[in-house]
């Protein structure tokens, strides 16, 4: 119940970005997994999500165009790494 309340209580924002990071990582292993790529392809794509995000972050600190915040790349990476994580189950 705790977690439903914590859940509730994430602003859209960070939201948003763990629904970004879990998204993109799913994508790229979907896309390396089927070209035949393997298991390892998990570890691709959370390379891949990782080096989106975090680009995206600096993109939004040297743009000015965004407010980069420790937050959304705190979101970002649990996304990816949930994802992965359960991608390596399901996979293996």
């Amino acid at each position: 119940m705790k977690f439903f309340k914590w859940i509730a209580g994430l602003a859209k924002d960070k939201i948003l970005h763990l629904l970004a990071g879990t998204a993109i990582t799913a994508i790229i292993t979907l896309i390396l997994h089927l070209c035949g790529v393997g298991l390892i392809s998990v570890a691709y794509a959370w390379g891949g999500a990782f080096i989106i995000c975090f680009g995206k972050e600096l993109y939004d600190m040297f743009s000015g165009k965004g407010s980069p915040e420790a937050g959304d790349w705190a979101a970002d990476l649990a996304g990816m790494t949930i994802t992965a994580l359960y991608l390596l189950a399901l996979l293996a």
